[in-house]
């Protein structure tokens, strides 16, 4: 039951941790995306919904739109959507995420115009549509970031889950076998009491060394090897 219940401990806390990135997670995502928006080369001052007056530059929102969809996808919709197979509210979602700003984009491109909002939507700075548009990479590398990133942790999961079980289960034959030990160890000193006392001396002294090296190693996963050297020639006694 100690160990189930270690177990559902290492579990929540393992689910809770994964809705949020690690401060060094965060730190290295904005290195990498710092990076990334570096090399695209974006004008930034030149206007953001004219493509015509930036000519083979790439738009300034679509570059900030690729990593904002992998962020909120990544840690927000995948968690809470993807994993507990909430395919509505995932979609919902999506669609919130990536077409709602799309068609905001193109409402203030287009200024009321019906014909330029539908040229906006199919046009080269369109974060749905354009060739090179950032919906689909984002999607791609959050669903692949994602999938690693909870396959390491599910292994180191299992890994804490097996070190905590060895550790319980050392505990609990421990305690089976020193009772044996001492009653054993104390049915052999009461037969040298009565045929050799000096002996029986060296054999409570040699008793008493093991007895409190195993109290002071329970707790220990390692211990120096002057100590175990000495704790087995004790035990041979």
């Amino acid at each position: 039951d100690k160990i189930h219940g270690d177990d559902q401990g290492i579990m929540q806390s393992h689910h809770h941790t994964d809705l949020s990135p690690s401060r060094l997670e965060w730190i290295l995502m904005a290195l990498v995306w710092w990076f990334f928006l570096a090399m695209v080369q974006v004008d930034w001052g030149a206007p953001w919904f004219e493509p015509n007056l930036r000519p083979n530059r790439p738009a300034p929102l679509s570059a900030l739109f690729l990593p904002l969809v992998f962020l909120v996808h990544t840690y927000w919709l995948i968690p809470r959507y993807v994993r507990t197979r909430q395919w509505g509210r995932y979609a919902l979602s999506l669609i919130a995420l990536c077409v709602l700003p799309e068609l905001i984009r193109a409402g203030m491109y287009s200024n009321g115009s019906a014909a330029t909002f539908r040229q906006a939507l199919v046009g080269r700075d369109s974060l749905l549509f354009a060739t090179l548009s950032p919906v689909t990479p984002a999607l791609l590398l959050s669903f692949a970031y994602r999938f690693t990133r909870d396959w390491w942790s599910y292994q180191r999961r299992i890994e804490q889950l097996e070190t905590q079980r060895l550790r319980q289960e050392v505990q609990a034959l421990k305690a089976q076998i020193d009772p044996h030990f001492l009653f054993n160890n104390l049915q052999a000193l009461d037969e040298l009491i009565s045929s050799d006392r000096e002996d029986a001396r060296t054999y409570l002294s040699a008793l008493s060394n093991t007895c409190r090296y195993l109290i002071q190693s329970a707790n220990r996963e390692l211990v120096p090897w002057s100590e175990e050297r000495t704790f087995v020639q004790d035990y041979l006694h």
